[in-house]
């Protein structure tokens, strides 16, 4: 996350197909307070703009907050091999790392557990520390040292989520399965820190 010295959250409506849907955009600036207000805005013009530009993306999307960023899932499936994926993804700004494995995988993938790093922040207050383990073949997932491991990581997750959803934009598709299977694996509905 950015910081700035001044922020605003912002509810605005923007043309998804022939529906007005409510997104909410918070943002900063470092200049005044209606600098910021004057960005939300611009961000909500520009994702409107992007959806309208872009038709082949549907218009149907689940918004979700990560510790880095946004996670964005939607409805309509895109082939990741296709030449026009990657370049419609590139103007979208999708990481680089996840294009370049979508493409060579052939599929989608989503974190669904904490990194441990990214929980030690708020461990180490608890004096409890998940350290990375690793694993250079799977006869080692049999060792004491990996069960132990695992069983602290299991406990620690608990009070953190992977991601918080933000919005449903579109018709809500929260109800398929491998969506519910998503979302409670990151702990998406608990109000949990995000790692």
């Amino acid at each position: 996350m950015k910081y700035f010295k001044y922020w605003t959250e912002g509810t605005f409506k923007i043309s998804i197909g022939d529906t007005l849907e409510e997104i909410k955009i918070v943002t900063g600036s470092n200049v005044s307070k209606q600098e910021a207000v004057k960005e939300a805005s611009a961000r909500a013009e520009k994702i409107e703009q992007r959806i309208k530009r872009y038709p082949i993306l549907g218009g149907d999307f689940r918004v979700y907050e990560t510790s880095k960023g946004i996670r964005v899932i939607g409805k309509k499936y895109l082939d990741p091999r296709d030449k026009k994926y990657a370049s419609l993804m590139s103007k979208l700004n999708v990481d680089w790392l996840y294009l370049l494995l979508s493409k060579k995988q052939n599929c989608y993938r989503a974190r669904l557990t904490p990194k441990p790093y990214r929980m030690n922040a708020s461990l180490e207050i608890d004096n409890m520390k998940i350290k990375t383990i690793k694993i250079k073949n799977p006869l080692d997932c049999e060792k004491q040292s990996y069960i132990d491991w695992s069983k602290n990581y299991a406990r620690a997750v608990e009070g953190f989520s992977v991601v918080r959803l933000l919005k449903s934009i579109g018709q809500d598709f929260g109800s398929d399965r491998v969506i519910k299977h998503h979302d409670e694996s990151c702990n998406a509905y608990k109000n949990n820190t995000l790692a």
